[in-house]
């Protein structure tokens, strides 16, 4: 994988020809390995993964009726055609809200029983289980 910095550029240009302007290296960056080179990451990734935490942050104070597509745009500085996009419409960015905080609390439970065996075990994923429940802001909303 070539990894290019800015002010680099690649070695596909002979000494005589023009070398390409930052945007050119840039995008040709961006080609070559995927990624944006400030986040490291890909970018739509990490767009999705901004405006995911910023609704579940918005779900968990003002529930998931009250939540809204042009809020959340509002509050991750961008346009809801951005937030659509990468995210999908309010039933979607609410269902992937659910996954997420699902898998956390699995994640959890696998954690504090895997060396657990017997009557422990259980007990130990019920409480756990319940702890993230009773600490989680989405679950409150949900149950209201």
């Amino acid at each position: 994988m070539l990894i290019l910095r800015l002010g680099e550029s690649i070695n596909s240009h002979s000494e005589n020809s023009p070398k390409p302007t930052r945007g050119v290296e840039h995008r040709k960056a961006l080609e070559v390995t995927g990624n944006d080179w400030l986040l490291e990451q890909p970018r739509a990734a990490a767009a999705t993964e901004r405006i995911l935490q910023a609704a579940a942050s918005l779900i968990g104070r003002r529930g998931f009726d009250d939540f809204s597509i042009h809020e959340l745009a509002a509050s991750v500085h961008c346009s809801p055609a951005t937030i659509y996009r990468h995210a999908g419409g309010k039933a979607a960015i609410c269902e992937a809200v659910v996954v997420r905080l699902s898998s956390r609390i699995v994640n959890a439970v696998d954690d504090a029983i895997c060396d657990l065996t017997g009557h422990e075990r259980i007990v130990v994923a019920v409480s756990v289980a319940l702890h993230h429940l009773r600490t989680e802001h989405i679950v409150q909303q949900l149950l209201r």
